[in-house]
């Protein structure tokens, strides 16, 4: 799917998709944006929970225990549809962990993949029989297996030849 849900202000995964695959993401760094999502659109989406860096962040513990209910219509949406992976997260958002079982409750047969590392399985994730608790050695490892598994390409030959160009610029 093509839909990435994420708690950080940066702007790594739609860099990443223009820098790697010329590919310009449908970025949601506001509630406000909610509206324009589609879920079975083939644009690549990036939705940003506690908004973007420059669209007033979301970081105080009052605003994320308290997250907007719209977000609800898109993340059960998600979970009905997708499967969903939770990488590098370490569940500590309890606004947004209440809005992912609540999704799962909602989607009896939806599961989440929470990779972690170690015994790092958050609390919540814990308590709930549809997360799927995934073991990863490192968030670099998992990604580098990942692409294996997709057949995808490996970029280092490409990374090189893209950061000679920019050197040369």
């Amino acid at each position: 799917h093509n839909v990435v849900l994420t708690t950080n202000f940066d702007r790594l995964t739609e860099t990443a998709l223009l820098d790697y695959e010329n590919v310009h993401a449908r970025v949601i760094a506001h509630e406000a944006m909610l509206n324009v999502i589609r879920i079975h659109d083939q644009k690549p989406t990036v939705i940003k929970v506690h908004r973007d860096m420059i669209c007033s962040p979301i970081s105080t513990d009052q605003q994320i225990k308290t997250p907007d209910k719209q977000w609800q219509g898109i993340i059960t949406p998600l979970a009905n549809q997708y499967q969903i992976i939770a990488l590098g997260y370490g569940g500590n958002d309890s606004g947004l962990m209440k809005l992912l079982n609540t999704a799962l409750s909602n989607a009896p047969h939806a599961k989440i993949y929470w990779c972690h590392r170690g015994n790092n399985l958050p609390k919540p994730a814990q308590d709930n029989p549809q997360i799927v608790s995934v073991c990863i050695k490192s968030f670099d490892e998992f990604m580098y297996e990942l692409r294996g598994k997709l057949n995808l390409p490996l970029y280092d030959d490409e990374f090189i030849k893209i950061a000679n160009k920019r050197k040369d610029r």
